[in-house]
């Protein structure tokens, strides 16, 4: 499996995971202030068309196509959950749904292409990609902008650093993000194996996360190990090693200009050398394949061979549940420079070539009105009103984990690698990926690594 989370969907374990997956796994069917005050802008007129020339509903009858990823029985409950009381609302519009393929995120995209290509697009499409991206290759309308200011709907109730970089293109609101995704939310921790190593539990406070070296120690002392033989690790498995980690450093492998490659500043080999003093040096953490040949398939961290994983916002549901597995306490991300996960929102759009922009808008309203589609996917709303009710209803079985550490992480992460920004971002993983795969083998160093990939990433930057 891959990651994504806008850079990929779906994160847990390994720590060679790419973006490429983040819809694998899906079936049929400058700062806080500046961010602020984009968002504040959305209700003005300046620098974006006029709510007067927001589309009109057709008072013909009218067919709404969404592009979506939701399983085989959540295509099926689709029509009963929101199609058929959408229609109620509005009689002459009928709202549909496709299901996106499971072939990631770039077979999604080629599929829309080939859908705008052949005549036939959907009117809405949902995804990880940014709004340069989109409109950037044509894509997108930018009619939203318009339907929002004349609707005064609520863009402050997102996170704004995360809308500003999702949902806005040259000042105008052309995406509106759903539901959240990503690699890292927090980290799950087995309050059983850390009683019995005498571990003491961190803050659950975001304001108070436990430093690099808290967390690493914590790391040492609940792997335990007789020579070469290992019954229990302390930490699961990296995640999303492009994407999440350099974040912690406020550090990146391009920067947020998307012209400038920054892959081997200190801070990324900081970064990178300190992740692989993690699996050699530490030997807190499995090497790839090192937990299946050890523990088989089964998660380690949910049959107590991990005393700490990092969950994912798409792997939620696997730990929190009913009948949860582990006894478990949730914590921020370990800190370094700053705390933050690697989360992302999808969002919703309207696609060149609808026909029925006005009808796409009160749908793609509907749809997140209620959190319907993160009800009906099983996913964390991106509307933080949405997202407090959301989490409380997730967690009854699990008392160790806090709404309130969920919530102010998702109103306060930082937005993905800028690489995730970037048109030719898929060119860049593919350089990266390799070169990864050997320092996680231990054949090559994070230095002469990310030395090495300057050259490359250079090249690729200018390309559009």
């Amino acid at each position: 499996m891959v990651s994504e989370m806008h850079a990929r969907d779906e994160a847990t374990g390994g720590g060679r995971r790419t973006r490429r997956g983040v819809l694998g796994t899906l079936g049929v069917a400058g700062g806080a202030a500046a961010a602020t005050a984009v968002l504040a802008a959305c209700g003005q007129t300046e620098g974006g068309a006029s709510s007067g020339d927001a589309p009109q509903l057709s008072k013909s009858p009218v067919t709404v196509t969404a592009f979506v990823g939701i399983t085989d029985i959540q295509v099926n409950r689709f029509p009963d959950e929101v199609g058929t009381p959408f229609k109620a609302k509005y009689p002459n519009v009928t709202l549909v749904a496709t299901p996106q393929t499971g072939a990631g995120t770039q077979g999604v995209m080629e599929r829309l292409t080939a859908f705008i290509a052949a005549g036939n697009p959907p009117d809405i499409f949902e995804g990880p990609r940014y709004p340069a991206v989109m409109v950037e290759k044509g894509y997108i309308e930018q009619t939203m902008d318009a339907l929002v200011k004349r609707d005064k709907y609520k863009t402050d109730s997102y996170n704004p650093k995360e809308f500003a970089v999702r949902g806005m293109f040259q000042n105008k609101v052309v995406q509106m993000p759903w539901k959240l995704g990503g690699n890292s939310l927090v980290y799950l921790l087995n309050n059983e194996l850390f009683q019995a190593s005498g571990v003491p539990l961190p803050s659950t406070d975001l304001s108070k996360a436990w430093s690099w070296e808290d967390w690493t120690q914590a790391a040492v002392r609940l792997t335990k190990r007789s020579g070469s033989s290992v019954s229990q690790f302390g930490h699961n498995g990296l995640a999303w090693t492009i994407g999440a980690w350099p974040l912690l450093w406020q550090a990146d492998w391009i920067a947020n200009d998307l012209k400038t490659v920054t892959c081997d500043t200190p801070d990324m080999v900081d970064c990178y050398t300190r992740l692989l003093d993690l699996h050699y040096k530490h030997q807190v953490v499995p090497l790839p394949g090192q937990a299946t040949e050890l523990f088989g398939t089964a998660n380690p961290f949910l049959i107590g061979k991990a005393a700490m994983t990092v969950v994912s916002v798409g792997g939620w549901p696997t730990y929190v549940n009913n009948s949860p597995q582990v006894s478990m306490t949730a914590v921020p991300v370990p800190k370094v420079k700053i705390t933050t996960p690697d989360v992302n929102s999808h969002a919703m759009a309207i696609i060149k070539g609808s026909k029925a922009h006005a009808e796409s808008w009160e749908a793609i309203k509907y749809m997140i009105e209620d959190a319907r589609m993160p009800k009906l996917t099983e996913r964390m709303p991106a509307r933080l009103d949405h997202l407090e009710p959301f989490v409380k209803e997730t967690i009854k079985a699990t008392p160790g984990v806090d709404s309130k550490l969920v919530l102010e992480v998702a109103r306060n992460f930082v937005p993905q690698t800028a690489i995730t920004r970037h048109s030719n971002q898929d060119a860049m993983l593919d350089a990266i990926n390799p070169q990864l795969n050997d320092l996680w083998a231990n054949k090559i160093a994070p230095g002469p690594m990310l030395k090495g990939l300057r050259s490359q990433l250079e090249t690729l930057i200018q390309m559009k």
